[in-house]
């Protein structure tokens, strides 16, 4: 569009780079100077200010610096061994909020994206005070899903490696229809789910206490709010997220 007296084509705002304040914790791979380690991550900085700092907690670490979503760094997971976590976490599990940036390269039976869970789990997601985002085909045949207390909700798709996209969770409470799956800032799945208490770690690339489990794929960026955010929020960071990461 030409602007008046010949001032040329007008150019859209930018939007903002920060998310809605209040994460809990915040890992974002495009800012490399949160990464230690370089090629090999000996640490990923929390940027929340939390101090809540992911570092390996499988035989292998993760890859940075060997490949971008949308020209920005992302954490590389070969779907082996490699694997980050944190410890020393208080995140109430009735109400809360997740974005994930990323995806598989190839689809792995439970591989976890990210997993919460409390330290008295057999098993990082199967009750009331664990959960786990998981990709592929947990729970079975489906591209994406969510474990906690022993059921889970997912998004249809079959079950090839799910894509790289912009992903959120919200839990609202404990109600029905209290947790929502976003893609790309679109709802693709909503569903009940159990779960109250507290965990106090996170996994990021594989199930920590499985010890295994390992997504191949990559991680460029990562939230986790304690609380539900409102629609409006909600829109903010997808919307943030979608055109940053160029989805």
């Amino acid at each position: 569009m030409t602007g008046p007296q010949g001032m040329g084509v007008l150019k859209p705002t930018l939007a903002p780079s920060t998310p809605v304040a209040g994460m809990y914790i915040w890992g974002d791979a495009a800012d490399i100077t949160t990464i230690t380690g370089g090629a090999t991550v000996t640490q990923f900085a929390d940027k929340s200010g939390n101090a809540l700092h992911l570092t390996p907690g499988a035989a292998g670490s993760p890859s940075s610096g060997t490949r971008t979503q949308n020209g920005l760094n992302v954490i590389d997971f070969d779907g082996i061994n490699d694997g980050l976590g944190v410890a020393g976490l208080t995140i109430g599990l009735t109400s809360w909020t997740l974005f994930f940036v990323g995806g598989e390269d190839v689809a792995a039976v439970n591989a976890g994206m990210m997993a919460i869970y409390h330290t008295g789990n057999t098993h990082d997601y199967d009750n009331n005070n664990s959960f786990s985002f998981n990709t592929s085909n947990h729970p079975v045949g489906k591209v994406c899903g969510i474990d906690m207390n022993n059921g889970g909700m997912s998004l249809a798709g079959g079950t090839g490696a799910t894509p790289a996209a912009v992903w959120a969770v919200r839990k609202l409470g404990t109600g029905a229809n209290n947790t929502s799956i976003y893609k790309n800032g679109a709802v693709v799945a909503t569903a009940g789910l159990n779960g109250t208490g507290v965990a106090v770690a996170l996994s990021l690339g594989w199930r920590a206490k499985e010890n295994g489990n390992f997504i191949n794929g990559f991680c460029g960026e990562f939230i986790v709010y304690t609380t539900n955010l409102s629609d409006s929020d909600m829109s903010f960071n997808n919307a943030l997220l979608v055109a940053k990461w160029g989805f």
